[in-house]
């Protein structure tokens, strides 16, 4: 087709040539546009890190408004473009759309790996080849890479630019040292519960510093925390929460790797499905613990249970009980994530 790409234009305002681009200059940009091409129907400009140009909301609102044919693709750093400040610089005029890594659905799309629901379950080989493609998201994680031999790099590089320009430079953090032992202390911790309180201990700084740090980490989406299932907003609060990093194969190659990581590897790879899925996402803990507790639009509850091993614990049966000790709550679905065992279990 040799209109293709008429009607597109693709701008990445990071590029160095840009240093000095104003917000003036989008009118030039559109008019140089236009003397090149002649496009016919809408026009698609897809502005990649726009939050480096001072003032770019207001043009945008100008052209959305008297141009309608102008349609905007914008991208830019998880913590400059928050969805709150989009709402606020664009008011009633955009949709934010959350892009995370690479789903592992996705990620055997991205290397040509087709699977079906009937491989995994009747055929050997097949599912042979699905469990070393998950072992390698697991290790390797959902960013795509095109040069494989460069990914453990490409990966740190990712968590310096997160630490530094996602952090750093827009909130001008001073004490460097401490926000990026922090960053390091809790994705190598992915799974597991933490306080405010010990982490005021463990660095040894005021708790307002601390969450103030741990509110930067999840706004740039290097990690997640998830909270306590409970009807009392004020329980809730009171209870320590989960870790999980946005990505296992970063958190792989930033921190030390040990044997029983394996689990709570997992256990991030389901939490970060669920996020794409729910907007609600909670554990719960009693004698025994609940991993997730997801919340459906209708209210209900589905609850699940993650066991990466070739033997299911009895815990995790107990744990999917322990919830309906709870009263005035419909509990739809209960579900236990496991290794390799396949089928439904009495008593829950």
């Amino acid at each position: 087709d040799s209109g293709k790409g008429k009607n597109l234009l693709y701008i990445n305002f990071e590029d160095e040539r840009l240093i000095n681009f104003q917000v003036s200059d989008f009118d030039l940009l559109l008019e140089a546009f236009y003397a090149e091409n002649t496009p016919t129907g809408k026009v698609y400009l897809f502005l990649d890190e726009v939050q480096e140009i001072p003032n770019w909301a207001k043009w945008i609102r100008r052209q959305y408004e008297s141009n309608p044919n102008l349609k905007f693709i914008l991208t830019g750093s998880s913590s400059a473009l928050t969805s709150s400040e989009l709402s606020t610089l664009l008011t009633g005029r955009n949709l934010t759309f959350n892009i995370y890594p690479l789903s592992f659905a996705e990620f055997l799309d991205f290397r040509n790996r087709q699977f079906s629901a009937q491989d995994f379950e009747f055929n050997p080989e097949k599912r042979g080849l699905i469990d070393r493609e998950l072992k390698a998201y697991i290790n390797e994680g959902g960013f795509p890479a095109f040069n494989e031999n460069a990914r453990p790099e490409v990966l740190k590089q990712y968590f310096q630019d997160i630490i530094y320009k996602d952090v750093v430079k827009r909130y001008q953090v001073r004490d460097v040292r401490l926000l990026e032992e922090l960053f390091l202390y809790l994705i190598s911790n992915t799974g597991n519960l933490f306080t405010y309180n010990a982490l005021k201990n463990v660095f040894h700084t005021g708790i307002d510093t601390i969450k103030e740090y741990v509110k930067y980490g999840e706004q740039a989406n290097l990690f997640y925390t998830n909270t306590f299932f409970s009807y009392s907003l004020k329980e809730a609060l009171a209870r320590p929460r989960k870790i999980y990093a946005v990505d296992t194969g970063l958190r792989n190659v930033v921190t030390f790797r040990f044997s029983e990581d394996l689990g709570r590897l997992v256990e991030n790879i389901v939490f970060l499905e669920l996020k794409r899925r729910y907007e609600k996402i909670f554990y719960y803990q009693d004698k025994q613990e609940v991993d997730f507790v997801v919340q459906n639009p209708d209210r209900s509850l589905d609850i699940i249970n993650v066991s990466y091993t070739d033997q299911l614990p009895e815990r995790e049966i107990l744990g999917l009980k322990s919830l309906e000790k709870i009263q005035d709550q419909h509990i739809r679905k209960k579900f236990i994530i496991t290794d390799h065992q396949l089928g439904e279990f009495d008593g829950i």
